[in-house]
């Protein structure tokens, strides 16, 4: 009796087609071999990937990072669109609700649990949802949109033209310069104010902290009287 011959037979009788056990599920096998068949995929799959290789196809070499190679993604992201396409109008809105929902849940997951809520790999930054490489990511994307709205030459080009990298008006003051003049000054007098402030606040701080610094005061403290200490001063 052959492998199928005897599937048949089993299934038949009302049986499991793989053990022969009794059926408690619909379908041809019991809960039992489904959850090992499972348990059997899942192993493999993560032998796979720590081989490197993609655990779908298990040919193609996986990408750092990736958990599927590229044909691969392809091929599910065409199956998932003619399944939708096939859909009904009903099946569309509750398939739409559905990956709404566990959108959010895994949003909520992973604010509650402090991680980016982009990637969910790494730490999320102070005060924000995502990490510093997705915030980097986000604000890079929105520059983009803003230039392509704007009709803005990107900055990495606008040195190569002629213009200034930072507001992009042509180059007035040095040409050996990446910024016109007027940029030129205000970063001058950002650097210029950044030295003050910080200069006032070790000022500032060396008062508060004379004991310290001062090393009459030190000696005044240590032998002298009050008004040694006031004159000091």
């Amino acid at each position: 009796m052959t492998c199928k011959e005897r599937r048949e037979k089993r299934l038949a009788r009302g049986l499991c087609a793989d053990c022969g056990n009794t059926l408690d599920t619909d379908g041809s096998s019991c809960t039992k071999c489904r959850e090992r068949r499972r348990r059997k995929y899942r192993e493999d799959r993560e032998w796979y990937a720590v081989l490197g290789i993609c655990p779908y196809c298990r040919k193609e070499k996986l990408n750092k990072g990736e958990k599927m190679c590229l044909e691969c993604r392809e091929k599910g992201n065409e199956q998932n669109r003619r399944k939708y396409e096939n859909m009904s109008t009903e099946k569309k809105v509750e398939y739409l609700k559905k990956d709404s929902e566990a959108g959010k849940r895994i949003y909520r997951e992973r604010k509650e649990s402090g991680i980016c809520v982009k990637c969910g790999k790494r730490k999320a930054e102070k005060g924000k949802v995502m990490c510093s490489i997705c915030l980097g990511k986000k604000r890079n994307r929105a520059r983009r949109l803003y230039q392509e709205m704007h009709d803005i030459l990107p900055r990495e080009d606008r040195i190569a033209y002629g213009l200034c990298y930072i507001c992009g008006e042509p180059l007035d003051g040095n040409r050996d310069w990446k910024v016109c003049s007027r940029c030129h000054e205000r970063l001058a007098e950002n650097m210029h104010k950044n030295r003050r402030q910080k200069s006032e606040e070790n000022d500032i701080w060396k008062r508060e902290n004379e004991l310290i610094f001062n090393s009459q005061m030190r000696k005044y403290c240590e032998t002298g009287t009050r008004e040694e200490m006031i004159q000091c001063r």
